[in-house]
């Protein structure tokens, strides 16, 4: 009857919708150019360590002998649940996540001086069954060429599992006054069982930056600077990983392809510079895109740097701050885009004072630190539009020959939808498996998932039409 195939017209309806914004998740996940590729730790040359006695926490120390100034210092390492890093009594940082191998990666060169070093890395163990232990993994760099490595073993880390002080409590256990030399060395012992927290960054971007140089508006005492890059990526076929720094003595807006990512008050000094990493990779299209940096200074003389490494089809792109960057001029005097004025070079060097191009200003490199983008709902909606329309387009595709094989082949048996439902949701279960939700952000479906997907869904839909004119026939 007429009401009972509108019922079933509008429950096609509904089910088409559902299935294009799924099946468009599915492919702007697998087909964008950029795919969130996770990068787990390389420890290579590296043990596990744990304190000799059993204990809830870890507290560990290595000196760390330098014979010149460090150009470039990275340092990874992991812990279950809870880890800190200390160098010479300053805080450098860490990560707490219960039951997994947390792990971490940072720039140590600002930490470290000539001479005498003191890591100090504690864990703090929160989950039953495994021993509180440690990895890490780095070097040193030195301007005049050379590198040191640095490692875990158990013959030069020692580690406790009880924090300590001496001098009447004032000196505590990460001090770099601190005398270890009664602590026991620490004692090699296989890779805990817990799942391994993915890095923030995969390491051959970290080891490139930062890089670029200090630029502005060509006045160099405006106040207001909008400084922009055409970032092209015409053939790129997939990005590996793309992330883009910011340091600058004024506040700015980041903005790619029109879209405002961030926005961050000032965050380097001539003394102090800084540098906020941002992941860029989900924001870039293939083809041409646009990167904007607007910029406002409450005093004249201000100066912004920008990294940006994008690593596709396995080469390293590299748009960073220089004379190639353009200043918009929002004057009606003048043109209105022109070279960037480049100000001074990024010298190797960690805070010390650098001599400019032009003999005016001095500044040293930026230390990093990564930061969470904050689109706005403007692009969150452009988004949510392609998906819808992508996914349609697709669902169509699928729908045409299904409903031309409905036609021709009525008397499938429901047997066969119900078959097909319970693949559905099979394969879901396979992957719902592997998805650890303190872990990933979100899950990552490849091409060849997708295609599996789509021919499930297409089974689906073309038993479901099957069985509409029965249903239909006996209202």
């Amino acid at each position: 009857t007429l009401p009972a195939r509108s019922a079933i017209g509008a429950r096609a309806v509904m089910m088409i919708a559902l299935f294009a914004v799924a099946l468009g998740y599915f492919g702007a996940q697998a087909f964008a150019p950029y795919v969130a590729a996770e990068e787990f730790p390389d420890w290579e040359g590296a043990a596990w360590i744990a304190p000799v006695k059993s204990s809830s926490a870890g507290y560990y120390r290595a000196e760390l002998i330098l014979p010149f100034e460090p150009a470039r210092a990275r340092l990874r390492f992991a812990g279950p649940d809870n880890i800190y890093l200390k160098i010479n009594g300053a805080n450098v940082g860490g990560q707490a996540l219960v039951s997994a191998n947390t792990s971490d990666q940072f720039d140590i060169g600002p930490f470290l001086q000539k001479g005498k070093n003191i890591l100090a890395i504690k864990t703090d163990l929160k989950t039953v069954g495994v021993p509180p232990a440690l990895i890490a993994r780095g070097y040193v760099e030195y301007a005049g060429g050379g590198r040191q490595e640095i490692a875990t073993d158990e013959w030069s880390w020692r580690a406790v599992g009880v924090e300590q002080f001496q001098a009447g409590n004032t000196v505590h256990w990460y001090d770099p006054t601190f005398n270890h030399s009664s602590w026991p060395l620490a004692r090699r012992i296989e890779a805990p069982k817990l799942s391994m927290q993915p890095v923030t960054m995969p390491w051959s971007v970290l080891e490139e930056l930062p890089r670029g140089m200090w630029i502005w508006s060509a006045d160099r005492l405006a106040l207001r600077a909008s400084l922009e890059r055409e970032v092209d990526l015409s053939g790129v076929r997939r990005i590996e990983a793309a992330f883009l720094g910011v340091s600058s003595d004024a506040d700015y807006a980041l903005s790619i392809n029109g879209f405002t990512i961030a926005r961050a008050p000032a965050g380097a000094s001539a003394n102090n510079p800084r540098m906020s990493i941002i992941d860029i990779g989900p924001y870039l299209r293939a083809g041409a895109n646009r990167v904007n940096l607007g910029l406002v200074s409450v005093q004249t003389g201000a100066r912004a740097m920008v990294s940006l490494i994008v690593h596709a089809d396995g080469r390293s792109l590299d748009f960073s701050s220089d004379s190639q960057w353009s200043a918009l001029n929002d004057s009606p005097v003048g043109p209105e885009r022109q070279p960037a004025t480049v100000i001074s070079r990024m010298q190797p060097g960690w805070l010390r004072t650098q001599v400019s191009l032009n003999q005016a200003d001095t500044f040293g490199s930026p230390t990093m630190t990564v930061v969470d983008a904050t689109p706005g709902l403007d692009w969150q909606l452009d988004r949510a539009l392609r998906i819808a329309l992508w996914g349609l387009g697709v669902f169509v595709a699928l729908l045409v020959p299904a409903a031309l094989c409905a036609a021709a082949w009525r008397d499938a048996g429901r047997v066969w939808a119900q078959a097909s439902l319970a693949g559905i949701v099979l394969l879901a279960a396979l992957f719902l498996s592997t998805f650890d939700v303190r872990i990933l952000d979100a899950m990552i479906f490849r091409p060849a998932v997708f295609y599996l997907v789509c021919g499930f869904v297409g089974v689906w839909i073309f038993l479901a039409l099957l069985g509409a004119p029965r249903e239909g026939a006996h209202a």
